[in-house]
């Protein structure tokens, strides 16, 4: 593997790959909004599951996904109220790394 100083996850990482290519290890999620539904996207080829959650102004956490798999999932969200973040839960089965997006 690459050499890393720190924390794996505290900067960007980059290695180099025995090609000598560069590869981006930083952890990303994004997610859109059309209607009544919303497409979350997150790098699967490093983290092959995602735990998808909707946490609401007043706190209260709505679990959307767990151990979601391919990199893409698309589900309704229209039922949940307005506002409020997304924290997504990305793991390699050993370690897991959660980012949050404005909803």
């Amino acid at each position: 593997m690459g050499y890393c100083n720190g924390n794996w996850f505290s900067d960007y990482i980059k290695f180099k790959a025995a090609s000598g290519e560069q590869r981006d290890v930083q952890p990303w999620a994004n997610q859109n909004t059309e209607g009544a539904d919303t497409t979350f996207r997150w790098n699967s080829g490093l983290y092959p599951m995602a735990t998808i959650e909707h946490v609401g102004s007043s706190g209260q956490k709505s679990v959307l996904a767990l151990q979601a798999r391919g990199g893409q999932v698309v589900m309704k969200t229209s039922h949940l109220p307005a506002g409020g973040v997304f924290e997504i839960g990305l793991s390699d089965g050993l370690n897991v790394q959660t980012l949050t997006l404005f909803r």
